[in-house]
């Protein structure tokens, strides 16, 4: 469902007097931009990933927080398509699965980053916004949903189109938007640029 609710500029602009941004930005231009990373600026992006989300949130989606880890020390992996499609396809594909024909379309909205651990492990940080009707079919009783579960366990196994392993993941509620973005989005560790 798009609604275009006028969101503050001081929420969505990293700097004051970004000519190349309307004065206003509405929700349909904040998942624009976080779709596409057109445009911004790291602290931009923070800040437009936590706007959406907080957004989200304020309409009754349940914000999700994902780590899905792998053994892969590889720069150039982590760099792939392939890589990439580990959670743009395998992923979100699986979570999809949960959710009837009938309900995907706007069911569920999603952002990630690409980061080396300290150890040299590339894994995934995310955000998942899953609507209200379907919500339950993801995250109830307090534990993901026991079908995704196994769906995610499988990927311990390397795919014939999957580039790696996920040794591990954790899904967990979002109670605070912005802790967890600046936490996904934090500078300390080497990151793959997606934009």
């Amino acid at each position: 469902m798009e609604i275009d609710d006028p969101i503050s500029p001081s929420k969505t602009s990293g700097r004051q007097g970004n000519s190349s941004r309307p004065a206003t930005m509405t929700f349909a231009d904040l998942k624009s931009r976080s779709e596409r990373g057109v445009g911004l600026y790291p602290r931009a992006r923070i800040s437009t990933v936590q706007s959406l989300f907080e957004s989200y949130k304020d309409r009754g989606y349940l914000i999700l927080a994902v780590t899905l880890s792998t053994y892969t020390r590889s720069r150039a992996l982590a760099e792939s398509i392939q890589f990439e499609m580990l959670w743009t396809k395998d992923f979100l594909d699986r979570v999809l699965r949960r959710v009837p024909k009938e309900f995907r379309s706007g069911a569920l909205f999603d952002d990630f980053t690409i980061e080396c651990c300290p150890m040299g492990n590339w894994h995934f940080h995310g955000l998942l916004a899953v609507s209200p009707e379907i919500a339950h079919r993801i995250w109830a009783d307090g534990r993901v949903n026991r079908h995704l579960e196994r769906d995610l366990l499988s990927f311990r196994k390397k795919g014939d189109y999957r580039p790696c392993r996920v040794n591990a993941f954790e899904i967990e509620p979002v109670e605070r938007v912005e802790s967890w973005v600046r936490y996904i989005y934090k500078s300390s560790h080497d990151k793959v640029d997606r934009g």
